[in-house]
């Protein structure tokens, strides 16, 4: 669980990348994710830190796949529907991925990233899933993410890939 001063880092985060670079908020919270919108699902969110400025520089948040396998948009954003029960059981989805802009030219992602491969080890977790707009496609790709399908309507709009 993040203390609140961390909470609220991540927040500033993704005010600054969803809301002000990209002009993307859907509803009323930067955390607020138009395939569950509505969904009562647990989540962990996880951040990085600048540790000579002592401040959050970026984040995810990381939602079992399971618990997202019931609601449609979902099922159709991050292609769940070709996995079988007992792996969407093992495998997680990360939303709200960002990373501050003067930050990702370095290695803050992949330090983000290698964090939270080892939990995903320690906990059990077989693979990730992220959906992704195509002009992040090739930044994802160097983090190594795989596409799962080709380039599809997004839940709010736009389109989107869904990578492994």
């Amino acid at each position: 669980m993040l203390d609140e001063t961390t909470r609220a880092g991540v927040l500033r985060v993704l005010d600054e990348v969803r809301r002000n670079e990209l002009k993307r908020v859907h509803g009323s919270s930067t955390l607020e994710s138009a395939a569950f919108v509505d969904a009562e699902v647990s989540d962990k969110l996880y951040a990085i830190k600048d540790t000579r400025k002592g401040e959050i520089v970026g984040c995810v948040r990381v939602t079992m796949a399971d618990e997202l396998a019931a609601i449609a948009k979902s099922r159709e954003e991050y292609r769940l529907d070709i996995f079988p029960p007992e792996l969407l059981r093992r495998t997680q989805v990360y939303t709200r991925l960002a990373i501050l802009k003067e930050y990702r030219k370095t290695a803050a992602s992949l330090v983000l990233l290698r964090l939270l491969y080892s939990e995903a080890l320690a906990g059990g977790t077989w693979a990730s899933l992220l959906s992704c707009e195509p002009g992040l496609y090739s930044g994802y790709l160097r983090m190594g993410f795989r596409p799962l399908g080709g380039v599809h309507q997004g839940a709010t709009g736009g389109f989107r890939i869904p990578m492994v």
